[in-house]
């Protein structure tokens, strides 16, 4: 007779970090050993999955915000670094994990969660859903576009990251999905290998790169925001002069991207890159959280067999000075954990997702609080 195998997941603790570093090089370091001097957890805290006595799997957790239409900065956790051991796959160690993880971070206070899947539909099964587009832009060097910086332009020690902090949370603003960064999370994002262009005084736009030093290959952008167009402007004009000896120019932009609706041309590419897929972990606590705008109410039901507490049906009110939410016995609109996800964020809008209208003009009375919004991430974890 076989003996079942005892699994347990729970938080890390200072006596599984030989296990948890070896689990994390086998998935994720070519199976080479971190040197102990570099086993740290940058900005993250960790969990582990015990097998037996052995750590089999492990996860961290990053300290993240969620916006909702750049008006309200929800409690988020960032699902990073998932691994298992290769001899432990397909016993349901991911499983386990992913399944614990969505009651005890709700627990600690999270109202919400995020992560990039090695595969959606594995993470579909604990509530996860992809929202918002990310686009992964490539432009060849001789299709950018010739123009003037009108700003001045200034290189930024990656150290002074305060200089970037007003026009990168002028960019949140925009999108439901972002983080409004703390010193934690720029020091995940500057090392002393990146240079920082920035335009204009105060900083309109900037973009963060590591210079190659070779000829004629891509020039991959880390990352790019901007508070005006005309900082959008003055900063492509930048970058196609540092790319000039290089094959192309590579970054991300959001799904309303400015490149495509002014400058786009042949042989320039935009493609659907590392979906993030984000979950509620407490209904009744992200509502309440969102700022009222006097849109009435609705009732709907979620379906979530991992959360008891958000599983059933709710009323929402909002009278223009309070959003309220609370249980019910009916509800006019049903869905999943996930299209309330979707259309919590706003992307898909709740009147163009997967939910379920009991009621005639039921989804046009929630998408007066539920308004679709774009959903963008620029955290890479």
């Amino acid at each position: 007779m076989i003996r079942p195998m005892a699994l347990i997941v729970r938080p890390f603790e200072d006596r599984d970090r030989d296990e948890t570093w070896h689990v994390r090089d086998m998935t994720y370091n070519d199976g080479r050993t971190t040197p102990v001097e570099s086993r740290v957890f940058k900005g993250t805290t960790g969990c582990v999955a015990e097998l037996d006595g052995r750590i089999a799997g492990v996860f961290s957790v990053l300290d993240l915000t969620c916006t909702r239409e750049g008006r309200v900065n929800l409690k988020c956790a960032g699902i990073a670094g998932v691994a298992v051991l290769p001899e432990y796959r397909h016993l349901g160690v991911g499983s386990a994990m992913m399944s614990w993880s969505v009651p005890y971070l709700r627990s600690q206070g999270y109202q919400m969660a995020s992560l990039y899947g090695f595969r959606e539909s594995f993470y579909r099964k604990f509530g996860y859903e992809m929202c918002g587009l990310r686009l992964e832009m490539e432009a060849p060097t001789h299709r950018l576009p010739r123009i003037k910086p009108e700003l001045p332009v200034r290189v930024i020690d990656w150290q002074d990251h305060h200089a970037l902090q007003a026009c990168h949370e002028a960019f949140t603003q925009n999108y439901s999905g972002m983080n409004v960064r703390t010193p934690m999370h720029w020091n995940r994002v500057l090392d002393e290998k990146k240079t920082v262009y920035a335009v204009g005084d105060p900083v309109e736009a900037y973009a963060i790169l590591e210079h190659k030093i070779d000829f004629w290959v891509p020039q991959l952008i880390n990352e790019v925001s901007w508070s005006s167009f005309q900082g959008y402007r003055s900063l492509m004009a930048v970058l196609s002069q540092i790319c000039i000896n290089k094959s192309s120019l590579q970054w991300f932009e959001p799904s309303d991207s400015p490149y495509l609706q002014v400058y786009s041309d042949q042989g320039i590419s935009a493609k659907y890159s590392r979906a993030i897929m984000f979950r509620v972990l407490d209904i009744p606590g992200a509502l309440k959280a969102l700022a009222p705008v006097g849109a009435g109410a609705f009732s709907f039901e979620v379906q979530d067999e991992l959360v008891p507490e958000n599983h059933g049906c709710w009323r929402v009110e909002d009278d223009g000075e309070k959003v309220d939410c609370r249980r019910v016995d009916s509800a006019d609109l049903v869905g999943s954990i996930q299209a309330w996800t979707q259309a919590f964020l706003g992307d898909p809008g709740i009147e163009r997702g997967p939910i379920e209208e009991r009621e005639s003009g039921s989804l046009a009375s929630a998408s007066k609080f539920l308004k679709p919004a774009r959903v963008y991430c620029q955290e890479f974890f």
